[in-house]
């Protein structure tokens, strides 16, 4: 019976990690569209800040980088 239990927390847990990990998925992939559009409308500043926001908690997101070198040589900011 105590088992039973245990599992019943490990998979409480493991389902809210993947809830938080969905979440935290969702975040990055909407900032990287916030920026997308930024820099279609020439807010390159904006959109440096928002993929820098990025890259601090996902610094392996190698569309943030794309898209801030984007930003960056619209600028002339080689």
């Amino acid at each position: 019976q105590q088992g039973s239990t245990s599992d019943l927390q490990h998979a409480s847990i493991t389902d809210d990690n993947l809830k938080i990990t969905n979440i935290y998925d969702t975040f990055l992939e909407c900032h990287i569209n916030l920026a997308l559009c930024m820099i279609r409308l020439s807010q390159f500043e904006d959109a440096i800040s928002c993929l820098t926001a990025v890259l601090h908690y996902a610094p392996l997101k190698a569309q943030a980088y794309y898209l801030r070198g984007k930003a960056f040589f619209c600028m002339n900011e080689y």
